[in-house]
């Protein structure tokens, strides 16, 4: 992504917010993904959000693209590859319909085989990041 362009993201819904910021549901063409914006821009983010960006596992949440959002317009989301007046850090994530929470939820009872199952594939994505230096928090 170039630093004089854009790309165009549509905001379809509000995810959530927390401490550190904001999580939306934005559409690309046909592509979903989940665009988390950050309620602060240090050059530390900037640089974890990158280091973020270079993990390759399958049980490990893809990011797309690390970059800097303006405020929504007509409820589009610009996404820069450098800071542009009033933006804010950002990454783009791949999106999941679901999250480990609610697939607990949704079951009426957890029996041992999946836990295990569960268990062994964040335990497997944990050993892949520690192999990179990357601590989960």
């Amino acid at each position: 992504m170039g630093t004089s362009s854009s790309r165009q993201l549509t905001n379809e819904r509000s995810l959530g917010e927390g401490t550190f910021g904001k999580v939306y549901k934005v559409t690309e063409g046909d592509q979903s993904f989940a665009l988390k914006i950050f309620n602060f821009n240090t050059t530390g983010d900037k640089k974890e959000a990158e280091l973020l960006k270079s993990l390759d596992h399958i049980n490990i949440v893809k990011v797309d693209a690390v970059g800097f959002v303006t405020q929504p317009t007509d409820s589009h989301f610009s996404l820069w590859g450098s800071p542009q007046s009033f933006s804010k850090l950002c990454i783009l994530l791949e999106f999941c319909d679901s999250d480990l929470k609610t697939k607990l939820d949704k079951k009426a009872s957890v029996d041992t085989d999946w836990s295990l199952n569960m268990a062994k594939q964040m335990l497997t994505g944990l050993i892949y990041m520690h192999g990179k230096g990357v601590m989960h928090r």
